[in-house]
Formats: structure tokens, sequence, C-alpha cells
């Protein structure tokens, strides 16, 4: 099965996720969606132009560092809390404490 068809099918069987991706160690992460973030990170892997990704992330160490339901709403909503935080597209800069911070402005998004 291609890539394509792996992520019609996790797509029909979990939704758009919401992924923030990163390299162990690093305090830049990229917060997306996609419909199966593995595939999406491989491909920003392979296929990636430089000017998608920070110069100083290593892309052969990056990884989905954590998942959920979630669609544009989601991602547009955290975009904009972080804007003061954003270094290049996508990415931003959240330090050591990036998955937890982003699970809680979530809870925020959630409750708003």
């Amino acid at each position: 099965m291609d890539a394509t068809g792996a992520a019609k099918i996790y797509r029909e069987s979990v939704g758009r996720c919401l992924y923030v991706a990163g390299t162990p160690g690093h305090y830049l992460v990229k917060i997306g969606i996609a419909d199966c973030p593995r595939l999406r990170i491989e491909t920003l892997r392979r296929n990636s132009d430089e000017t998608l990704i920070p110069h100083d992330v290593d892309r052969s160490m990056i990884q989905v560092l954590y998942q959920q339901r979630g669609g544009r709403r989601l991602e547009l909503a955290l975009h904009r809390r972080l804007r003061h935080r954003r270094v290049l597209g996508e990415w931003f800069d959240l330090g050591p404490i990036a998955v937890p911070l982003i699970k809680s402005l979530i809870r925020e998004v959630d409750a708003a």
C-alpha cells in the first residue's frame, strides 16, 4: 500500500489530527494538522524545501511528539496563541515544556 492509501485508511478511522513534531532535546516544535502525522513527518524528512524547516533542526531526527484528534480550527487557535514564539512557518520555540504547554493551551481552547 502506498502512502496515499495508508493516509486514506487512517483518516477514515481517526480523522484529522493535530500534531506536534520536533527532535529530541531541541526546543523548536512544529504544530500542524494531517490525516496521518507519521506520514507527514516522513514527507518533511525527505522532501521539504529548506525554507520549511529551521536550519538548526536535524530533519532526519524529526518525530511526532504528540498528537490528538483536531483540525484546522484548533491548529489556528494554537498558532494565534503562540505567535510571539513563532520562529518559521509552523515552527515555534516553546522550550523544554513544549508538549505540556500545548496540552494546556488545547484545554483552554476547548473550554472557550
